[in-house]
């Protein structure tokens, strides 16, 4: 029975590790993480068969998770490749830490490198360890709902998204089948087996059947509730705890907030082609829409100061605050719709600088950075808003003129850390030493970004272990993506002297039609500068090219005086959805902003389409899934038939699992079978039911007889055929029943699942009573 419990704690485990899918862009990571379960659980039967007790067993998988890790992630340094020494543990070590770190820094989808799958396969094994000892050990499967809750409990914090239903589903009946076991296993562990009840006995393993099926039935009714209540009640939202885990902390009016570049990444990595909001606007090229601007630089990160939540701050129907250092300039209307799906906003996405915005709720507006936010309401999918913002004055020969000696911010916006290397500053110095004012050395700063020597990647190597992120990326690797092109701008223009800040949000995206559409992988970061009488303007230093960002927007002030006039002339020629970087997608390969309907009509026409490999993964994945679900009752069925007659030490033993297989057979191909028959009438119920040849039946008695031996005269001699007649008799059973029923066998043993063989016991009781 331990056994059984053994096997099921593991497919429980094993069925609640897919949760965590989400959380990496690769499926590799599964494979270590599924082995370490399996090693957890064969080494529990390993351990027990050879007679040892539970701190056995415990050493011997934790020392096998050791091993298995060892032999994975470290085994140039191990003994023979699998044995651990002191180098081997020091190889682990680092990749535990180095795991941690990415962790920590990455927001989720990340790359499966080796030292995340280390953390993550320590972190499963664990788990199977815990939920194996609880179901095992302590007989207490009802609480490793706890740590297995824990699997699922991640990616609802981290990703927005969670898991998903299958995945779900898959990990809750792992849970329900190892509670059936439980079940079964107790059952038939009162008084010895079940064979050898009967009356009173026999009727109280029903009962408890009974009450094993009702509680198996009434966690698949609340699975099934799980399930279907969302899908009929949509205010119940997915993303509660990764909202509580990852929203604002509110003290009294002051407001804080996450990074908003973890979900600039996020939104990056995972369902890139997946609406956030279309738009209508007067602009014939509309300007980026922004959501956050980052105005602190801690020595790796750039984070927004604390915003105030006063009545002071409300939005009311009157102007929005004076946009700093800013003139007059055209008013744009922008009519915003967001998409159904969206989880809550708190930030709404709008073109700076906005001078109205109409939206349903209680907002506020920050007055230096004009960011519109709210405390309480959040807007959700299908909500919408309007704002009306005033477009850009500023040309780049007017620019030139300026010299910021006064500017009206906050010295804040060229603060620094002390942690800043001075190899930066000599670089920003070296970059910028022939411009004249700060608006050259703005566009020299840009243009040394933008000139080739930096590479464009939606998944940069990591930093070095004790490297600093920015000397990391300007000085050696200088492969990033928006996050670390817009941060080390903004930073090396404070170097120059220029007030910088970072936006965050959201690219034109594309036209369709009268609107603009916009997606998640229009999602980007770009730094802003301030410049005296014309305010905070944007600049874009995130390479434009094939081997980068395909339809990066350059503004026109954000070039050099000389060539702005032509650049100028020629946008101004762009109509409607001419303009490249109106229409572009942002961050992704040229390619992958290609409308999915033109890719339909080039087939249509003749074409040939290039699919990746991966858009039939979940096509493989899904056909594995079925396999594995279809294989795995017969591998099981087919261990226990082994385990029977393998841990049988003596003849009283060999006769019990002689005769527990000839009654699983039975159950498999639903033959009427009652426990409270004794073994012969039990034999002669089976003769009556199939017709067996003459050395079937033989065998079969032998094996009753043994078995009534076994019972009643512990020390009476058994047959030593019995192996070989049970042999006979399942092979005689089977040929004499329909394909259909062996098939049935096969793939839905019902020996395996006891809650379904209570009825067939109990209607032969009865018709044999």
């Amino acid at each position: 029975m331990r056994r059984r419990l053994a096997l099921a704690a593991a497919v429980a485990t094993a069925a609640g590790v897919p949760q965590l899918h989400p959380l990496f862009l690769e499926t590799s990571w599964i494979v270590v993480p599924l082995g370490m379960v399996l090693a957890v659980s064969l080494l529990r039967v390993l351990v027990e068969s050879l007679g040892r007790g539970t701190i056995v067993v415990l050493l011997a998988q934790s020392v096998g998770v050791l091993l298995v890790l060892t032999t994975r992630f470290a085994g140039s340094s191990a003994l023979l490749g699998v044995v651990p020494t002191p180098g081997s543990l020091a190889d682990l070590g680092v990749l535990l830490a180095r795991g941690v770190v990415e962790i920590q820094t990455n927001p989720a989808p990340i790359s499966a490198s080796p030292a995340i799958v280390v953390v993550t396969s320590l972190a499963v094994a664990l788990v199977a360890i815990l939920v194996d000892q609880l179901a095992v050990t302590f007989r207490a499967p009802a609480l490793t709902g706890l740590p297995l809750a824990g699997l699922a409990l991640v990616p609802l914090f981290v990703h927005y998204q969670g898991t998903n239903w299958l995945a779900f589903s898959l990990a809750a009946g792992g849970f329900l089948c190892l509670l059936a076991v439980d079940g079964w296993a107790r059952t038939h562990a009162w008084h010895g087996r079940t064979d050898r009840l009967s009356g009173a006995a026999a009727v109280g393993a029903a009962g408890g059947l009974d009450v094993s099926r009702l509680a198996t039935r009434t966690g698949a009714i609340a699975l099934a509730a799980a399930l279907l209540v969302p899908v009929f009640v949509p205010h119940l939202t997915g993303d509660a705890l990764y909202t509580w885990a990852g929203d604002r902390r509110s003290d009294g009016e002051s407001v804080t907030t996450v990074h908003p570049l973890v979900s600039l990444q996020r939104d990056l990595r995972s369902s890139p082609e997946e609406v956030v909001l279309t738009y209508e606007t007067d602009a014939s090229r509309p300007e980026y829409l922004r959501t956050h601007a980052l105005d602190t630089f801690d020595g790796e990160n750039w984070t927004m100061s604390p915003l105030n939540a006063g009545r002071q701050h409300l939005v009311d129907e009157e102007s929005l605050p004076t946009p700093p250092g800013r003139g007059s300039g055209e008013v744009v209307e922008t009519s915003i719709q967001l998409a159904d799906h969206l989880r809550a906003v708190d930030f709404l996405a709008m073109p700076y600088p906005a001078r109205e915005v109409t939206a349903p709720g209680a907002w506020y507006v920050d007055p230096e950075s004009l960011m519109v936010f709210t405390v309480s309401d959040p807007a959700r999918g299908g909500s919408s808003y309007t704002v009306r913002t005033e477009a850009p004055v500023a040309d780049a020969e007017a620019l030139a003129r300026v010299r910021n000696a006064s500017p009206s911010v906050h010295d804040r916006y060229l603060e620094l850390p002390d942690s800043v290397s001075a190899d930066v500053a000599d670089l920003t110095e070296r970059v910028t030493e022939d411009a004249d004012g700060p608006h050259e050395a703005a566009v020299a700063l840009q243009d040394w970004f933008t000139g080739g020597d930096f590479d464009y990647d939606l998944d940069p190597p990591s930093v070095p272990e004790n490297a600093d992120p920015l000397d990391d990326f300007v000085l050696d690797q200088r492969t990033g993506y928006c996050e670390q092109f817009a941060g080390a701008m903004a930073v090396m223009a404070r170097l120059a002297g220029i007030p910088s800040r970072v936006g965050v949000g959201y690219t034109p995206g594309e036209r369709r039609g009268d609107d603009w559409v916009v997606r998640r992988q229009n999602a980007h970061a770009w730094p802003e500068l301030y410049f005296e009488g014309y305010g905070w303007l944007r600049f874009e230093p995130t390479p434009a090219s094939t081997a980068g960002q395909g339809n990066a927007a350059v503004p026109s002030w954000a070039q050099a005086a000389q060539e702005s006039a032509p650049e100028e002339s020629e946008a101004s020629t762009a109509e409607d959805g001419d303009d490249p970087a109106a229409q572009g997608d942002e961050e992704t390969p040229p390619d992958a902003g290609e409308d999915p309907l033109d890719s339909e009509l080039a087939e249509d026409e003749g074409g040939v389409t290039t699919r990746s490999p991966l858009d039939s993964t979940p096509i493989v994945v899904t056909l594995l899934i079925v396999l594995v679900v279809l294989v795995t009752p017969w591998v099981f069925r087919t261990a226990v038939r082994g385990w029977r007659f393998a841990r049988a030490g003596d003849d009283s033993a060999r006769a019990g699992a002689a005769w527990s297989e000839i009654r699983d057979t039975c159950r498999d191909l639903s033959l009427p079978w009652s426990s409270a028959h004794s073994p012969r009438a039990a034999s002669r119920a089976l003769l009556e039911t199939v017709e067996l040849p003459k050395q079937a039946r033989r065998a079969l008695w032998r094996i009753a007889s043994a078995e009534e031996q076994a019972r009643y005269a512990p020390h009476a001699p058994v047959a030593p055929s019995l192996r070989a007649d049970t042999h006979t008799v399942r092979s005689a059973v089977l040929r004499s029943v329909s394909r259909r029923a062996r098939l049935r066998a096969i793939v839905l043993p019902r020996s395996l699942w006891p809650l379904g063989t209570d009825r067939l016991d109990r209607t032969a009781g009865i018709a044999g009573s």
